[in-house]
């Protein structure tokens, strides 16, 4: 047996949001605006609070057309459920704060959108139509206290004199090292100032990479060389100097003895006086402790995922017109289908961009066929299995379809894993290891009658970035499903071959009802998702893709 590496509960992260203000709208009485952010733990639920920024008052320093809140948010992060998250701008006035615009979106939305970074337009509570400007939220996932740390020696070479000829003609020197993010500039260490010194050597010092870089050895951070101005005569105050400054990355400053410093107005080599250089000395102290990349490394760092869904249109369903069928299409539409595909769809595509979905029905009769087909695209209007404009047109393929498709059979699962299969492996020769990763959501409501076909199908799909969901809908009879669905061993075919990994997941609707049903189902059907993702990443040697130095393991899972 190989050796336990990861566990389920290993997979549970908790977040800070780095909130930032643009263009806020000014009110005569206002003194200053905090953000409040609140939570709903499902889609009927009402709003909780989570946590409260400072306040940063009108005419501060601080807060000018953009500013960052100095506090961060700090949140639990499930994959697997929908958090509805609340983001409100409090206008202060006479120290009490009243919510003058607000942010809804979901945490999986902020998570997955590129660099885990959303900006989003704020809109009134009370006056509609008026401009409130923007908020950005950065999602970090929070690390382990013990990690990596890099030394640091650095000295300056012919830098830039900028005390005047009674104060010596030199600088007083120090650095400035900054921590950027998606939408902040952070310190995160100063040196000690050397005076009368243009060639100055300050004391080595050693930062924690989460701390830098969170980890991201090709993360831009800043470092700025100041000249310290000192009081004249030891009257009145003064502002330092800026001699220049540099955008680098770790992986940059462990490659190079020197960099140049640009001139800080320009950021570009001085055309007046030439800022001068940095010599450089690193050396990462790795930590001894072994440690996994997470779900979030990946997602973090452009792991996108795509979902593909599978619609049964056999005749066991019944007529779609009559309130009995299980494909009823009633108005609002509301069957278990819409239900599910909806609820698990609205999660994954929170993790890609492009907003695109492959939809498509098997064991019905399309508009204009002769015959039954095993896998045929949704939209009846296109040849197309991609759907554009994500749930929306998802839903409204489904709809299409109800009112076109005739019921048929029997529910064969096998035409259409060889669909999916022959789309992700196509997908794999056009894009780099590690950036996808694949859902196929199989919506059903009886046995499969090509056991066999699809059992083969799916160990083909086991050694493939893919995950397969199947959500039997109905009181029907599922138990091939469980089989499927392999917890305890991996899946054989009748050659002998085993699945590579357990990629299935199987859940019957029936378990859940009222208004959390789609909720609770999500959450049953996804809560693997994270860890098969892993799995298959680590299995396959592949590291997100953000230079840290992790240690993929090997052996069994639990």
């Amino acid at each position: 047996a190989g050796q336990v590496i990861a566990a389920m509960s290993d997979l549970q992260s908790r977040i800070r949001l780095i909130i930032k203000a643009h263009d806020l709208k000014q009110r005569p009485q206002n003194e200053g605006f905090s953000c409040r952010v609140l939570q709903k733990p499902s889609s009927n639920a009402c709003y909780e609070l989570v946590d409260e920024t400072e306040v940063v008052e009108k005419g501060s320093r601080k807060q000018g057309s953009s500013f960052v809140f100095d506090k961060k948010i700090v949140m639990d992060y499930f994959f697997e459920k929908k958090q509805h998250l609340r983001l409100e701008i409090l206008d202060t006035c006479q120290g009490t704060g009243e919510a003058m615009a607000q942010v809804e979106c979901t945490l999986g939305r902020i998570v997955g959108s590129s660099r885990s970074t959303l900006t989003a337009d704020l809109v009134g509570t009370s006056e509609e139509g008026a401009a409130y400007g923007k908020l950005t939220i950065h999602a970090e996932e929070i690390k382990d206290p013990t990690q990596d740390k890099i030394s640091i020696s650095m000295k300056g070479i012919k830098l830039a004199a900028k005390d005047s000829f009674l104060q010596g003609g030199k600088s007083d020197p120090y650095l400035v090292i900054k921590r950027k993010t998606a939408i902040s500039e952070e310190v995160v260490h100063r040196t000690e100032v050397i005076k009368n010194d243009l060639n100055p050597v300050w004391q080595p010092f050693t930062l924690e990479l989460t701390e830098l870089c969170s980890g991201d050895f090709d993360k831009e951070i800043i470092i700025e060389c100041w000249d310290q101005d000192e009081p004249k005569m030891g009257i009145g105050s003064s502002t330092d100097d800026m001699i220049g400054l540099v955008t680098t990355t770790v992986n940059e400053l462990l490659s190079t003895a020197a960099i140049q410093l640009l001139d800080y107005k320009e950021r570009k080599p001085g055309k007046e006086v030439e800022p001068g250089k940095l010599g450089v000395e690193c050396k990462i102290i790795y930590d001894p402790l072994t440690r996994t990349p997470s779900f979030l490394d990946y997602i973090a760092h452009g792991c996108k995922l795509r979902i593909s869904v599978a619609v049964d249109f056999t005749s066991s369903n019944g007529n779609p017109s009559e309130k009995s069928s299980l494909h009823y299409h009633g108005e609002p539409l509301n069957n278990q289908y819409f239900q599910a595909m909806s609820a698990v769809a609205s999660i994954i595509l929170a993790y890609n961009d492009d907003k695109k979905v492959d939809a498509m029905g098997f064991g019905g009769i399309p508009k204009g066929a002769n015959g039954v087909k095993h896998c045929f695209p949704l939209q009846t209007t296109s040849e197309e299995y991609e759907v554009n404009n994500g749930l929306e047109g998802l839903q409204a393929a489904y709809k299409e379809a109800l009112g076109s498709v005739r019921m048929s059979g029997p529910t064969n699962f096998g035409s259409v894993l060889t669909q999916v299969r022959s789309k992700v492996e196509q997908r794999m020769q056009n894009s780099p290891a590690g950036t996808e990763y694949h859902v196929l959501l199989i919506l059903t409501d009886g046995e499969i009658c090509d056991e066999s076909d699809t059992t083969a199908e799916i160990i083909k799909c086991s050694s493939l970035p893919m995950s397969i969901i199947i959500v039997g809908v109905g009181k029907g009879r599922f138990g091939k499903m469980e089989k499927l669905d392999s917890d305890d061993q991996l899946l054989k075919g009748k050659s002998g071959s085993r699945a590579d990994r357990d990629i299935v997941q199987f859940v019957p609707f029936s378990k859940y009802s009222g208004d959390r049903a789609g909720d609770d189902l999500s959450e049953a059907v996804l809560a693997e998702l994270p860890h098969q993702l892993l799995f298959y990443m680590c299995k396959h040697g592949i590291k997100p893709a953000n230079g840290w130095p992790f240690q993929l393991p090997e052996g069994e899972w639990i």
